[in-house]
C-alpha cells in the first residue's frame, strides 16, 4: 500500500468526500426533486473511488481482480445516474414510469455483466496486464465509452440550456454543477487519450470527483441547492395561470413568469429593472398599502377588459426583515361573471317567488321564518314578508296543530325526504281560519349540516270548500240515483206483471185462433175473412210489442241493478273461445233467416279469463244480435286473441256503419244513432250500455270502430285472470259497433 500511497491516499479522500456528500444529500431526499438521484450519483462516485484505492491497496492479482470489477458496477452505471439526475433536477423528465428507467439502464447492466464474466468472452479486457490498469480494452468498451459519454454530453446541454433559461440567482447552482459535471468527464478524457497525469497510470476520474464535491458543496451552502430546486420553479411557476412578479426593495421588477409577460405587455428581457409602477401603474394603490405597513394588500383592477384580484406579499430573509415582495394577479373576471349571474338568478328567483300565487317560505330548525314573500305573509294576516320574517310558526295556529306539523318536520330532519301537500288549520294574526297545504324539503349548509327547510304555502281555503259542496252534491246525486233505480225497478215490476199477463192472453187468443177460429171460419163470408184477418194481424202486433216492451223492461231492471249495486255476479274462470261459441249458437236462427255466416277466429292456447260467464254470454250475444240486424248481406266475423296481459274480442260486420260523429253516442243510455223511422230495425238504447256497464265491471274496456258504408266493429278486453289490463289501447279509443244500440 506504501507503494501506491501517492495514489491510494487521494483515491480514499474523494471517497470519503463524496460519500459524506451523498450521506447530507440523502437526508434531504424528500425535500425536492432530483435530489434522491443526486445522493445515488456521489454514492456511485465514492463507490468508483473507493473501488480504485482497494484494487491498487492488494497486491494479489485475484484480489485486484475483484476490486477492478467491483469498480466497474460504479463505472458503468454513473454516466446514467448522472443523467437522470439532471433531467429530474432540471424539470426535463420525472422517472416515474420504470420503463424508461429500464430502457436507460440495460448497456450499463450488459457492460457490468460482461465485466464479471469477462473470462469467458474477453469482451471488456482482452487480456490481463500487471498491473490490472493496463489492460487493454475489448471489444464492448467503445459500446460503453460511447453510451457514457452520451449521456454525460446530455446531461451538459441540459445544464447549460438551464444556466441560460433561469434568473440570475439560480444560475450559481447551474455553474456549479457544470464545473461537478465536467471536472471528472475532462480527467477522464485525458485518461483514455493516453495522457498521463498520476503515476502507476491510475485513473484521475475518480479523484476528479474530489473537486466536483467542492463544486457541489459550494452549490449547496451557497445557494441552496437542495433547498431550492430550480425545476419547482420552472414546472410550478412558469406554468400557473396567475401572473407573478418579484419586486425587489425598491419595488423594480426582477423576475416574472409568462403570464406576466403577457398582462404588461413585454418581454421578460425588457421589464426586468424597470419600476412596477411603470409597468403596471394599476399597482400604485396596493404598493401604498404596502408601505404603510400592511402585511399583505390586495385590490381589484380591470385590465384590457377583464378583472384581476391583486395581492402583494412580502419576501422575508431568515431574520425577518423584508427583501423583495411578490405581486399575484389573478383572473377573476369569469369569477365576477358568475357572481353578477347568480345575483340576478337570485333576483330572478325572487321575482318569480313574488308573483305566483303560491307563498314561500324558509324557516330554520326551530321554526322561525327566516325568508318568504309578501303572498306568505298576506296569508297570515300581515302587511308584508319583512313583517313575516322572525316570526315562528306556532304563532298562525294551535297547539295541536303546531305538534303535528314539526311532527313532520322532524321526519323530514331524520330521513331526509322531502314532503307535499301537508295539511295545516292555518289561523292568521287577524283571526282568519284558512286551510293550508305546504311542501317542505331539508335546506343544508355547505358542510351538509341541516339548517332549516323551506316549501311552499297554498291556500286551499276555496277548493276544500268547493270539494265538500262538490262531495255534498255527489251524495245527492247518489242519493237521486238510488231513488232513481228503486223508482225504475218498482216500475218496471209493477208493468212487468200486467205485460205478462197480456202477453200471455195475447198469445193464447193468437194460437186459439189458429187453430179453432180460422179453420171454422174457413167458408165464411168474405167480410167476415177480412175481419179475422185484421184480428190476427192486430193480436200479432201485440205479442210483438209486448215482447218488444218485455225486454225495454228487462235492460231497464238490468242497468238499475248493475248502477245500483245490487247484481249478484258469479265470478269464475271463464274460457273466451266458449263464451263466443254459445252466442254464435244462440244468434244462428237469427244469423240463418237472413242468410248471414258467422264466422269465429279464436287463437290457440288462449288463457282464460275470470268472469261472470252469464253475463259475458248476454254481451256477446247483444253484439252478434246488433251486427246481423244492421248486416243485409257479407258475413260476421268473431275474433278473440291476447294483447299484452289482457284478451280482445271483436264482433265486425259489413253492415251501413256508424258516421264518425255518432260513435260517441252508441254507449249512451236511452240513445240510438241513425234514422230508427225509416224501415231500419229497432231497438231499446240500453243493450250496448248495459255491456259497457258489464265489461267494466270486469275491468275491461269496451269501443267501435266504424266507417260509413264499410261496417263496423265491436271490441272489448278482458284481464286475463283477472289481472289490470295493459295500456295497449289506442289513445283516441276506436268505436265499434253497428249503426244503433240495439
Amino acid at each position: 500500500m506504501l507503494e501506491h500511497s501517492a495514489v491510494v491516499l487521494p483515491l480514499l479522500l474523494s471517497a470519503g468526500m463524496t460519500g459524506a456528500l451523498g450521506v447530507y444529500a440523502w437526508r434531504h431526499r424528500a425535500a425536492r426533486p432530483g435530489v434522491v438521484w443526486f445522493a445515488v450519483l456521489v454514492f456511485v462516485g465514492s463507490w468508483w473511488a473507493l473501488g480504485n484505492a482497494l484494487q491498487f491497496a492488494t497486491t494479489s492479482f485475484a484480489a485486484q481482480y475483484f476490486w477492478l470489477r467491483f469498480t466497474w458496477v460504479a463505472v458503468a452505471s454513473l454516466s446514467v445516474v448522472w443523467f437522470m439526475f439532471a433531467t429530474e433536477y432540471t424539470g426535463v423528465l420525472r422517472w416515474a414510469s420504470p420503463w424508461p428507467a429500464v430502457a436507460v439502464w440495460i448497456i450499463p447492466a450488459i457492460t457490468v455483466a460482461l465485466a464479471w464474466t469477462n473470462d469467458s468472452h474477453h469482451l471488456i479486457w482482452s487480456s490481463y496486464a500487471v498491473p490490472l490498469l493496463e489492460s487493454p480494452f475489448g471489444r464492448w468498451y467503445p459500446v460503453h465509452a460511447t453510451y457514457a459519454y452520451c449521456l454525460l454530453l446530455a446531461s451538459a446541454i441540459l445544464f447549460v440550456r438551464a444556466l441560460v433559461r433561469w434568473p440570475e440567482r439560480y444560475r450559481g447552482q447551474a455553474v456549479g454543477l457544470i464545473v461537478g459535471i465536467v471536472t471528472p468527464w475532462v480527467a477522464n478524457a485525458l485518461y483514455l487519450s493516453g495522457v498521463m497525469l498520476l503515476p502507476d497510470n491510475a485513473d484521475p476520474t475518480p479523484m476528479a470527483f474530489g473537486v466536483s464535491c467542492l463544486a457541489f458543496g459550494w452549490s449547496i451552502f451557497r445557494y441552496g441547492l437542495l433547498d431550492t430546486i430550480p425545476a419547482a420553479r420552472d414546472t410550478i411557476i412558469e406554468n400557473m395561470s396567475d401572473a407573478m412578479l418579484v419586486l425587489d426593495q425598491s419595488h423594480h421588477l426582477v423576475d416574472l413568469n409568462p403570464a406576466a409577460t403577457r398582462i404588461i405587455g413585454r418581454s421578460r428581457t425588457a421589464a426586468i429593472g424597470l419600476p412596477i409602477v411603470e409597468l403596471l401603474p394599476e399597482a400604485t394603490r396596493v404598493l401604498s398599502a404596502a408601505i404603510a405597513g400592511l402585511e399583505v394588500s390586495e385590490a381589484e383592477v380591470a385590465l384590457d377588459g377583464r378583472d384581476y384580484e391583486l395581492r402583494l406579499s412580502p419576501v422575508r430573509a431568515a431574520d425577518g426583515s423584508v427583501t423583495g415582495r411578490v405581486l399575484l394577479l389573478h383572473d377573476i373576471t369569469e369569477q365576477k361573471q358568475t357572481r353578477e349571474a347568480l345575483r340576478q338568478s337570485v333576483e330572478t328567483s325572487q321575482l318569480i317567488l313574488e308573483s305566483i300565487e303560491d307563498g314561500y317560505y324558509e324557516i330554520d330548525l326551530a321554526g322561525n321564518m327566516t325568508a318568504t314573500t309578501d303572498v306568505t305573509a298576506r296569508m297570515g294576516g300581515l302587511a308584508n314578508k319583512e313583517e313575516a320574517v322572525g316570526r315562528n310558526f306556532a304563532e298562525f295556529t294551535d297547539a295541536e296543530s303546531v305538534t303535528r306539523l314539526f311532527a313532520v318536520f322532524n321526519r323530514i330532519y331524520r330521513t331526509g325526504e322531502a314532503a307535499t301537500d301537508v295539511e295545516w288549520p292555518f289561523i292568521g294574526l287577524n283571526g282568519n281560519r284558512k286551510s293550508i297545504e305546504l311542501s317542505a324539503t331539508l335546506v343544508r349548509a355547505a358542510s351538509g349540516q341541516p339548517v332549516g327547510f323551506r316549501g311552499i304555502f297554498r291556500d286551499v281555503t276555496e277548493r276544500k270548500r268547493a270539494e265538500e259542496e262538490l262531495q255534498q252534491a255527489k251524495r245527492v246525486a247518489e242519493e237521486a240515483s238510488q231513488a232513481k233505480g228503486a223508482f225504475l225497478a218498482t216500475v218496471s215490476h209493477e208493468l212487468r206483471t200486467p205485460l205478462t199477463s197480456v202477453l200471455g192472453f195475447a198469445k193464447l187468443i193468437k194460437r186459439r185462433m189458429g187453430e179453432t177460429v180460422r179453420p171454422g171460419l174457413a167458408t165464411a163470408d168474405p167480410k167476415v175473412q177480412r175481419a179475422l184477418a185484421q184480428v190476427t194481424d192486430n193480436v200479432d202486433i201485440i205479442v210483438t210489442e209486448g215482447e218488444r216492451l218485455t225486454t225495454l223492461i228487462n235492460d231497464v231492471l238490468d242497468l238499475a241493478k248493475i248502477e245500483s249495486g245490487r247484481v249478484e255476479w258469479h265470478m269464475r274462470t271463464v274460457a273466451v273461445g266458449e263464451i263466443i261459441e254459445r252466442a254464435a249458437a244462440a244468434t244462428a236462427s237469427l244469423s240463418g233467416a237472413k242468410g248471414l255466416a258467422v264466422r269465429t277466429e279464436i287463437a290457440e292456447t288462449l288463457p282464460t279469463v275470470i268472469g261472470d260467464p252469464d253475463r259475458l254470454i248476454q254481451v256477446m250475444i247483444n253484439l252478434l244480435s246488433n251486427a246481423i240486424k244492421f248486416t243485409e248481406q257479407g258475413a260476421i266475423t268473431c275474433r278473440a286473441h291476447r294483447v299484452g296481459g289482457a284478451i280482445e274480442v271483436s264482433v265486425t260486420d259489413t253492415g251501413s256503419g256508424v258516421a264518425p260523429e255518432d260513435q260517441g253516442k252508441v254507449f249512451e243510455q236511452f240513445v240510438q244513432v241513425g234514422d230508427t223511422l225509416t224501415g231500419k230495425p229497432k231497438g231499446t238504447g240500453l243493450g250496448l250500455p248495459i255491456c259497457k256497464q258489464i265489461i267494466e265491471h270486469h275491468g275491461g274496456r269496451i269501443w267501435v270502430e266504424s266507417a260509413v258504408g264499410k261496417g263496423s266493429t265491436f271490441a272489448f278486453t278482458l284481464p286475463i285472470d283477472g289481472a289490470a289490463v295493459r295500456d295497449h289501447v289506442p289513445d283516441s279509443i276506436p268505436s265499434t259497433t253497428t249503426s244503433t244500440n240495439g
